[in-house]
């Protein structure tokens, strides 16, 4: 396979592209993945082997519904700027649970789908102390609704 050893790829606002093949993920090396403002719905399962990846940047991905399953595999990661909860597909919120390098900002979408107090707690969010920012999103569509945030998901966070 050509480019083997490449470390960055930038797709930036590519509006057609909607899905990645799957040998993307034979870039082991790759470090830095953006697809911002594309129009991807799906990334490739093998994502979860993608073990040196630092940064996805998924931002304005706004077709993207859900994350492949294993991502949590991927405890380099220090950029992830969303993720969108899975339903029935996608990675559910524990995958975010040994991802403790994370930095910067994330928005956890579609907090409706996580299945209660346990599940919530597995995404170990006070081990992430390096997030300076964490919007958390119960609907699909972007809005926030603080109210619907119950203490006993996110004891640490100080109610105003």
């Amino acid at each position: 396979m050509y480019l083997q050893n490449l470390q960055v790829l930038i797709l930036c606002h590519c509006s057609e592209l909607r899905k990645l093949p799957e040998s993307i993920c034979k870039l082991r090396y790759l470090k830095y993945l953006t697809l911002l403002g594309s129009g991807i719905e799906v990334l490739p399962g093998g994502l979860k082997d993608m073990i040196n990846l630092q940064r996805l940047d998924i931002n304005g991905c706004d077709s993207l519904r859900h994350l492949p399953f294993g991502i949590g595999k991927l405890t380099s990661l220090r950029m992830l700027p969303r993720f969108p909860v899975g339903k029935e597909r996608g990675a559910k919120i524990s995958e975010l649970g040994d991802l403790n390098l994370l930095e910067g900002e994330l928005k956890i979408e579609g907090l409706k789908n996580v299945g209660g107090l346990s599940e919530a707690k597995s995404a170990n969010l006070i081990c992430k102390t390096n997030l300076s920012i964490l919007l958390l999103d119960w609907l699909d569509s972007g809005t926030n609704i603080w109210k619907q945030r119950t203490p006993e998901m996110f004891p640490y966070i100080e109610e105003e």
